[in-house]
């Protein structure tokens, strides 16, 4: 197993960005086409196989996600940023996914992120401070999952659970297989929580800033070229 552990940090976040951009591709043009009366089969065929590689995308980004916590130097620095981004990405995602720039019934997944990352820190604290810390996690679990839920972020509560699990489990081998359980509606993902599988433990060379400045500038290019192409 350890000679298949060849992908670092950097790469496993360059197939996650690579997959995201093909899954918002497909959902912001192919899927306009796909409304269309009798679309050609070319597209039904490329909307279908850019569906089932978006889906490796999210369990990439929360692996990553907690592995960030654990070698951050500053975990609240770390939440900054991602809240940063959520308020800068949100009029690009609305233009993605509605054509509008104000949309209230959906966020995106850096509000997600971040939830997700408020409720490790949490949970890590209490077992820090806490012998019986159990019971009080599941505590911070549910407000975690009702703030996805109420918020209406990206993959919801459902987004939070994903990476607790990775967390939680982080030293287990099956830690990939358990934390696919909250996503088992979504069948593919389990192609992106293999991938995890493949992370040999070291950084690669990181990006930072571009990995961050990526997700609201493709939406906002994504969100231009559906508003004037398909609700022009």
């Amino acid at each position: 197993m350890d000679k298949l552990k060849c992908l670092s940090g950097a790469t496993l976040k360059h197939i996650a960005l690579i997959t995201m951009l093909i899954d918002h591709t497909n959902k912001a043009v192919l899927f306009q086409y796909l409304l269309m009366d009798n679309p050609p089969a070319i597209v039904v065929w490329l909307s279908e196989a850019f569906d089932i590689l978006g889906r490796i995308a999210f369990p990439i980004f929360a692996f990553l996600l907690v592995e960030g916590f654990y070698h951050t130097r500053s975990k609240s620095k770390y939440l900054r940023n991602l809240l940063v981004f959520a308020v800068i990405s949100e009029i690009p995602f609305n233009m993605y996914t509605s054509a509008e720039l104000f949309a209230a019934w959906h966020q995106n997944i850096f509000f997600t992120l971040a939830i997700g990352l408020c409720v490790i820190w949490g949970i890590d604290a209490l077992k820090e401070r806490k012998a019986k810390w159990q019971l009080p996690a599941i505590g911070i679990v549910i407000l975690g999952c009702l703030a996805a839920t109420l918020g209406e972020v990206d993959y919801s509560y459902q987004g939070v659970l994903v990476i607790t699990l990775f967390y939680l489990f982080r030293d287990n081998m099956l830690k990939s297989l358990i934390a696919f359980i909250p996503l088992l509606r979504t069948p593919w993902a389990i192609l992106g929580f293999a991938t995890t599988n493949l992370y040999n433990g070291e950084r690669g060379k990181q990006f930072k800033w571009l990995n961050y400045w990526f997700y609201p500038a493709h939406l906002l290019i994504l969100g231009l070229i559906r508003i004037y192409y398909f609700h022009g």
